[in-house]
């Protein structure tokens, strides 16, 4: 029988379609090299004797352990793993606890210790010491565990709460390549990925109906964008979730009542009556009423998870200043890590909008999927610390206390920024990552601050990359999943190792051997500001300078006279930090319209907005269309984030 942690191996080494090194394991796991020798026994063994015996786990000195055997079979594999979990696997207390709440919270009724004895395979006080535990985590999405004598135990929530907990849970299941292989299946007309679909019929929906919510998802997917807006794994897995969830809650006689969305002329928004078409149609195939509150619902984790969110967010009724919550964030972290993170502006800008973001779905009860969280807080746990303590503080006055999987997402912007501090490169590479904006962007430093010669042109989700590759010449894509593609290619993990960026080295020395460089001392001994200006003005031919310094100029002399227009129509709705948070970002959005590269955020559908954030913006269309036309919508939204 295969333990939890060598089912967490077994998927660590069919993920990663290469070899990986028992000290890589050890160190992802925490344990020691022996433990981990010892346990590839153990599933060599259950290879051998169970009903995967066409796929062999080999190993090699100086190479690593890896999985032969044709796709088919390995995906058989992937199956098979997945259907051990459960009631006969032998789970540490993280995942029992997760299986407890998850048949609590879908149980009609009481439930008692025997019953969980018998599901689980544990004895009494072990049941008993997880139950407190578990009391614990409801209390942190406002469920309380109700005990009665000789009837056990039940649940009492508001069905909002307790739905926005079983995503939560269901969620906490994926890894990102089961996100990313979600998003290949779609964009690739395949049959849902077997790890999915198998977790959700564990817990949720029969099979059938699985797949009747997969293809009404793929239909939403489909018809909803054009390809020119970008739509991360983390949307769609969010999406299909919560349409899961909702089918479920509905067969078990749970609607959603009184549950209403605070925004005007939704009736009108192109999307709700997309959603509100394939919600008519599902519950044809289904047989069940789906009402409009359940729609409403759904459509949420799109609208808020586009970007969509009303920049004006108020939590129980006290007004939220996102710059000054993002200043203040920025300033303690800065205090604890003692880095000056208040110098890094790319920070401040791109913090503010995740933050903004976040809230805004915080507010909504609408979820993002993180699967990177034990790495976040394994690869980074000091600035995982810092970021806790200060967001608690901050967060708190307003009764918000976010999750780790949203903690993690803010620690990517923070360590982005650190690393953002020592890069340098020559290669060209695109990575192909779709789990978010933060590590996305932490992928994109990491690699260029472990690579010296290495830049970063961009990062794209599976949809995007033939569209990139032929607008963009590089030497090379790395990738967080496997690609069919024809260029040089580079599969890692999202948080590269040390053999991840290994590899990286051996293929940029077989592009063009040789010309990896190391700064000597005397540059390494310049400041950094001097530092990246010589970076820049090497990287140009000299024949360029002249073009490139008035063309620097034009873009500072056009983000002042923008910025300046703006704080000063809009003065009495700007705080101090505001103003110089918004004349930076000006700079910046200028910056970007020049190289075209704007905001990566879709269209605001305005019929979805209160009347006093449409009179904003529609003020601020009118300024900027008579002196400065065409600025996209998408930068428009971020501007309005500023205003209070």
């Amino acid at each position: 029988m295969l333990t939890y942690r060598c089912r967490q191996i077994l998927k660590r080494i069919i993920d990663a379609k290469r070899p990986l090194r028992v000290a890589e394991l050890a160190e992802e796991l925490q344990v020691s090299v022996r433990a981990i020798k010892y346990d590839l026994d153990t599933i060599r063994l259950w290879l051998q004797k169970g009903t995967s015996q066409c796929v062999h786990l080999k190993s090699k000195p100086h190479k690593g352990v890896w999985l032969e055997g044709d796709e088919s079979e390995l995906n058989k594999l992937t199956c098979v793993i997945a259907e051990e979990e459960g009631p006969n696997m032998l789970l540490n207390q993280e995942e029992r606890m997760k299986y407890i709440i998850l048949e609590m919270l879908v149980a009609d009724g009481y439930t008692t210790i025997n019953w969980l004895m018998s599901k689980t395979g544990v004895s009494r006080n072990t049941i008993v010491s997880d139950l407190k535990k578990v009391e614990q985590f409801l209390k942190c999405w406002n469920i309380q565990l109700d005990g009665k004598a000789h009837r056990g135990m039940s649940i009492k929530a508001a069905e909002v709460d307790l739905r926005v907990a079983l995503e939560y849970l269901i969620q906490s299941f994926f890894s990102s390549s089961d996100m990313a292989y979600l998003m290949q299946s779609l964009s690739q007309n395949r049959e849902i990925p077997v790890r999915i679909g198998q977790v959700i019929e564990k817990f949720l929906l029969q099979y059938q109906d699985i797949h009747v919510v997969y293809q009404t998802v793929k239909c939403i997917i489909r018809q909803g964008w054009d390809g020119k807006t970008p739509v991360s794994e983390r949307v769609i897995l969010g999406l299909f979730i919560r349409v899961c969830v909702v089918i479920q809650r509905l067969k078990s006689k749970h609607e959603l009542l009184f549950f209403t969305v605070s925004m005007q002329k939704i009736e009108e928004n192109s999307l709700y009556l997309l959603i509100q078409e394939e919600c008519t149609l599902l519950s044809s195939c289904l047989g069940i009423e789906i009402p409009e509150e359940e729609v409403q619902y759904i459509w949420l984790q799109l609208h808020d998870g586009l970007g969509q969110g009303m920049p004006e967010i108020s939590i129980h009724g006290q007004p939220l200043v996102m710059t000054t919550i993002t200043t203040e964030i920025i300033a303690g972290v800065s205090a604890l890590a003692q880095v000056p993170f208040y110098e890094e502006i790319e920070l401040f800008d791109s913090l503010m909008a995740h933050l903004t973001d976040r809230l805004a779905k915080y507010q909504h009860r609408v979820l993002d999927p993180n699967p990177l969280v034990t790495e976040v807080i394994h690869n980074y746990g000091k600035m995982f610390d810092y970021v806790k303590v200060i967001c608690l503080r901050t967060l708190s006055v307003f009764n918000i206390v976010l999750s780790d999987d949203d903690l993690a997402y803010i620690v990517l912007h923070f360590q982005a920024a650190y690393e953002q501090r020592f890069k340098h490169h020559k290669y060209k590479a695109l990575v192909v990552c779709g789990t978010g904006r933060g590590n996305a962007r932490l992928l994109k430093v990491r690699l260029e601050n472990e690579i010296k010669s290495l830049h970063v042109i961009g990062c794209y989700s599976v949809l995007e990359v033939d569209k990139a590759l032929d607008n963009y010449s590089v030497d090379l894509v790395i990738s967080v999943l496997p690609l069919d593609i024809v260029h040089q290619t580079v599969i890692i993990n999202a948080l590269p190792t040390e053999s991840d960026i290994q590899a990286i080295y051996n293929v940029l020395e077989k592009i063009e051997p040789h010309h990896l460089e190391t700064l000597d001392c005397k540059t390494r001994q310049q400041s950094r500001f001097l530092e990246t200006l010589s970076m820049i003005r090497a990287s140009i031919n000299p024949h360029d300078l002249l073009f490139a310094e008035n063309m620097s100029r034009e873009i500072i002399n056009q983000g002042i006279q923008i910025a300046s227009l703006l704080v000063m129509q809009f003065k009495q709705h700007l705080t101090e930090q505001a103003m110089f948070g918004l004349t930076v970002h000006i700079l910046l959005m200028v910056n970007r319209l020049a190289f075209g590269s704007p905001y990566e955020e879709p269209d605001i559908d305005s019929s979805t907005e209160n009347d006093h954030l449409a009179k904003f913006r529609q003020q601020l269309v009118d300024i900027l269309s008579e002196n400065y036309p065409d600025i996209p919508d998408g930068e428009i939204s971020a501007i309005l984030r500023y205003f209070s």
